[in-house]
């Protein structure tokens, strides 16, 4: 198997179902919450990242036909731990300040030329 075959293996058996599966969890908490775009952004990145690190586990052990559904239950079930965390500790404000200080930093750097 080549580079190119592998690559589209993973986009189309791991990145589009968890994409599609995070956009629906996502679409469904929208209409019950307001959500912020870091939670988004947050959301997609530990629901395909913990994806992604499963694929080789559920392509070896399950059926051919149940690796997206597979793949979509384990993105919407990491992604609802990741919020669990993010709200218990509020990483996601942590992680705002952090990006507002480092805009800050940049404009006054910018501004002192």
């Amino acid at each position: 198997m080549n580079v190119k075959d592998e690559f589209i293996n993973v986009v189309i058996k791991v990145i589009l179902p968890a994409t599609i599966g995070i956009s629906i969890k996502l679409a469904v908490q929208a209409q019950k919450q307001k959500i912020t775009f870091l939670r988004i952004v947050l959301s997609f990145i530990t629901g395909v990242g913990a994806s992604y690190i499963s694929y080789p586990i559920v392509i070896n052990n399950s059926a051919k036909d149940y690796i997206p559904l597979l793949i979509s239950v384990i993105a919407i079930s990491s992604e609802k731990i990741a919020e669990y965390l993010i709200y218990k500790f509020n990483i996601d404000y942590f992680i705002g300040s952090i990006i507002e200080a480092f805009r800050k930093l940049l404009i006054d750097l910018i501004s002192k030329k």
